[in-house]
């Protein structure tokens, strides 16, 4: 919330967050995806004060040329958003405008509980802790379909321990 002013952000907003909703940033935002609300937002008033502060006139006569300029200042926004960092990516032939960083948890039920794995992100998956299958174990494999052998075959494990078709 310190940075906001620096951005263009009224120097009273951060402080009415702060004051009228004192845990906002203290509550666990998976169910209703608070810090990603807060950083949409907080990304409409910097384009809207950057767009204020370079073109008036825009915004103050109607018309396609407002929203293209905010929108163009959205994309433009760089800051340490309370949900990660916020930026995006460029817009290169109509496609673009995405979270050039994007994070999003993966959660397991254990016990009745969610328990964080790890994240999904631009670069891949990070799992800070393997799954548990139903059986107990972290080995997927436990669950592949055994292969469906035609008619005249049947299914044998061979001396690698792998499924396989063998004709009858």
């Amino acid at each position: 919330i310190e940075e906001l002013p620096a951005l263009g952000v009224p120097l009273g907003f951060a402080e009415n967050i702060r004051e009228q909703h004192p845990g906002l940033f203290q509550r666990w935002p998976f169910s209703l995806n608070h810090a990603q609300l807060v950083d949409a937002i907080t990304a409409l008033i910097i384009a809207y004060a950057r767009v204020r502060a370079t073109s008036p006139a825009v915004l103050a006569t109607p018309g396609p040329e407002k929203g293209a300029a905010l929108l163009r200042e959205i994309y433009a926004v760089e800051f340490n958003g309370t949900s990660g960092p916020i930026a995006f990516s460029p817009i290169v032939d109509g496609k673009g405008g995405d979270l050039r960083v994007s994070m999003f948890s993966l959660f397991e039920a254990r016990g009745g509980k969610a328990q964080r794995l790890g994240h999904v992100c631009a670069w891949g998956v990070d799992l800070d802790s393997q799954p548990a299958f139903p059986d107990g174990s972290a080995n997927p494999r436990h669950y592949d379909l055994p292969l469906l052998c035609r008619a005249g075959s049947r299914l044998v494990q061979n001396r690698d321990g792998k499924q396989e078709c063998r004709h009858c």
